[in-house]
Parts: C-alpha cells; structure tokens; sequence
C-alpha cells in the first residue's frame, strides 16, 4: 500500500503538468475562435491555475473528468486482477500464449489505461474548448447573446455586457453596441453585476 502511494505520489507533478497542458488547450481553442490570443493576456499565475479553475467553474466538466478517472481506473483494477479471463485478454491485447508473468501483464494493463485515460481527458479538454468558442462566436455573429452583466467602471461609466470570462488581470465581454471582443483590464473596473439566468 505504502509502494503504491508513493508511485502515486511521483506522478501527480506529471499529472498536474499534464492537466495544465490542457487547460492552456482549451482555453486557446475557445479564446482563438474570438479572435483573443488569450495567452498574451494570462499571467503565470492563470497558467498554473487554470486546470483548477476550469474544473471549478463548470460542475458538468468536474464531473465528467471525476468520472472518466474513476471510470478508468476501475476497469483498470478489474482488468489487472482478472488476466486469466479470456474477455479480458482480448480487451486490452494480450496474448493467451503469451508467457509474461501476471505483474507485467499488470503493468501492460495499467500502462493501456493510464494512456486511454490521457487521450479520454485531451479530447474531452479540447472538445469542450472548441465547442464553448464555436457556440460563443455563433451567438456573437447571430445576435443571441443574453447581455446580463453590468460592468461598472472606476469614472463611473456603466456598460451592459456578455461575459465571456476572467482571469486575474482582464475581463473579456461583448457589448450590445459592438460585436468585437472587448478586453478591460481588471483594475480599470470597479465592480461588476452578475444578473442571473431566469
């Protein structure tokens, strides 16, 4: 058990990079449809972070990734312990004259998995960046934004908008009047009203 949480514990840095990896993805496939580099306008601070805010920020997304991990790690402890079934075999590839030993089948199998789960996670990442900035500049160029944020500058001037998103130094919205995206730098506002959704 002990062995086991210490090769964990090795490759969550991996992991961790890996879901910044993706979170730099997404948020470029969705920003870039918009016309934003938003790499240009993200400290390292947004970077490193961003895994974690987009998991937060959207529960279908937390729960999704929570069930393809949990997903694949159960068939992957199913498999590992019943190599001797033919289903299994055929499942992940191994060959029943196959003379390895029961612990590197184990590991071929768990290998397989960590590896579909990789792929699962990048193409459920770049799906969900790809489809969020496709839908957005769809409704951008169709007139069906719902403009149900008001943002309220430090000299006092008020602006309802479509929010698009944050980071820790710029807003990024649409207004009624202009169809571009805006970009304001978070010090330049002094508070913003989030209405919601009826």
């Amino acid at each position: 058990m002990i062995k086991n949480l210490e090769k964990l514990l090795q490759f969550l840095p991996l992991g961790y990079l890996y879901l910044i990896i993706l979170g730099i993805l997404k948020q470029s496939l969705l920003y870039n449809q918009l016309g934003v580099n938003i790499l240009n306008y993200s400290s390292v601070m947004d970077i490193l972070l961003g895994p974690i805010a987009d998991l937060t920020a959207n529960i279908s997304l937390i729960i999704a990734v929570i069930m393809i991990v949990t997903l694949t790690l159960a068939l992957s402890f199913y498999v590992s312990k019943n190599t001797d079934k033919r289903i299994t075999q055929k499942l992940v590839g191994l060959k029943t004259d196959d003379i390895s030993t029961a612990k590197e089948n184990q590991n071929k199998i768990k290998n397989r998995f960590l590896l579909a789960m990789a792929v699962f996670l990048l193409s459920f990442f770049l799906g969900f960046g790809w489809g969020s900035g496709a839908k957005i500049a769809k409704k951008i160029k169709s007139n069906q934004l719902e403009f149900l944020s008001i943002l309220k500058f430090n000299t006092g001037e008020k602006q309802q908008i479509y929010l698009i998103g944050s980071n820790s130094l710029y807003y990024f919205y649409v207004t009624k009047e202009n169809k571009n995206v805006k970009i304001a730098p978070i010090t330049a506002i002094k508070e913003i009203e989030l209405q919601p959704k009826l």
